[in-house]
């Protein structure tokens, strides 16, 4: 399915679960928890950018490869993620209502 996709187009990932073995996948407990497929997806396509969620503990941006990888805060605690994709790159943030 990925080598399917028209990598002269820009890449945009949302997948709930976190990719493993990111600042997005920890738990409270410190735990990795994230998706194995969802990482090896992302070091096969290399999207802009993957934005996720579940872990509630995992808020931040990360990277992998060229991809940032951006888990806002819920927005039932008030937290978004923004990103602006230009010609000269990608701009993401986590941010709060």
């Amino acid at each position: 399915m990925a080598a399917e996709l028209d990598t002269t187009t820009p890449i945009v990932f949302v997948c709930h679960q976190p990719p493993a073995q990111t600042l997005n996948d920890r738990t409270s407990a410190r735990m990795h928890v994230g998706s194995r497929a969802v990482r090896a997806f992302i070091e096969a396509v290399q999207p802009l950018v993957c934005f996720t969620g579940h872990i509630h503990e995992g808020v931040g941006i990360d990277t992998i490869g060229v991809t940032r990888i951006v888990n806002p805060e819920p927005l039932s605690s008030g937290g978004y993620a923004y990103a602006e994709i230009t010609r000269w790159g990608i701009q993401v943030e986590c941010r709060r209502v």
